[in-house]
């Protein structure tokens, strides 16, 4: 089964450089990627408007603020050590449904046969 890339596909963005104030939401949201924030609370994180923060973070990252989240939170799950309710997921269905849209299979699949250092990109 090939997982090695599915992961790591992320969408080219159109922007090079983000301000602090994006970088500064990014780096939140990829330390902490179980947080239940919303968008009004990443946009007054960056004191920002919510409208500004969706646009310039699709422009500058490749794609949506959740959209990211989701996959960084699946990432961390399939790395083994935090569990799915740690990470922010409802319930397993939740991880399930997330894992199954981004890899195309089971995160027990996905577990079982996942290439070693395919979160690093070493293959």
């Amino acid at each position: 089964m090939a997982l090695d890339c599915v992961l790591q596909d992320v969408p080219v963005a159109r922007k090079q450089n983000p301000p602090g104030w994006l970088r500064k939401v990014f780096d939140q949201l990829h330390d902490d990627p179980g947080s239940n924030w919303g968008l009004g609370e990443y946009a007054e994180f960056a004191s920002i408007s919510p409208s500004h923060l969706i646009h310039e973070f699709k422009a500058y990252f490749g794609e949506r603020l959740f959209e990211t989240r989701n996959r960084l939170r699946v990432e961390r799950f399939l790395s083994g050590g935090e569990t799915a309710a740690e990470l922010g997921f409802y319930d397993q269905a939740h991880l399930a449904r997330e894992t199954r849209r981004r890899l195309g299979t089971s995160p027990q699949s996905a577990v079982l046969y996942k290439p070693s250092g395919w979160l690093a990109g070493e293959n």
